[in-house]
């Protein structure tokens, strides 16, 4: 989940090493894992905003159940390096008018099982000490030129 760029050459490929196990982003077969770090090299394709296995000239793709798959332009590509703390993120995206929106998603090494939400009385999830956080707040745009 911490992926920090490692050995960066000259020509602007590297290695994604994992913080915490010391192994390397792998990409076996369209297959993302980790592994012996100094096999796979990577590389950012900033103004396309992709991440591409050098080996195999493939990128990273979310969609049909993430891993490697062929450069194109849509959103399960658009990904991007954030140096601190270490994500390999894609890109948050709307689409349809509005009407469809990804969020922000990581790769993530040892994903946790989601949480169920259900519905209680304001009283009882205030005395077990319930609190929520907003993400990714804002304002759509046709809301703020309707209040102007």
């Amino acid at each position: 989940q911490r992926l920090q760029q490692a050995d960066i050459k000259q020509d602007g490929t590297f290695i994604l090493r994992d913080a915490d196990s010391f192994q390397c982003l792998t990409g076996d077969y369209a297959v993302l894992g980790l592994g012996p770090c100094g096999r796979d090299r990577w590389h950012e394709l900033r103004n396309k905003e992709q991440v591409q296995h050098v080996g195999s000239m493939l990128c990273m793709d979310a969609g049909f159940g993430g891993g490697l798959h062929p450069c194109h332009d849509q959103q399960s590509q658009r990904f991007r390096l954030v140096e601190t703390p270490g994500w390999v993120q894609q890109l948050p995206a709307w689409g349809d008018n509005g009407r469809k929106r990804w969020f922000a998603q990581c790769l993530d090494r040892l994903p946790v099982a989601t949480v169920d939400v259900g519905l209680q009385e304001c009283d009882a999830a205030m005395k077990l000490g319930l609190r929520w956080e907003k993400l990714h707040a804002s304002v759509p745009l046709e809301r703020r030129l309707w209040n102007q």
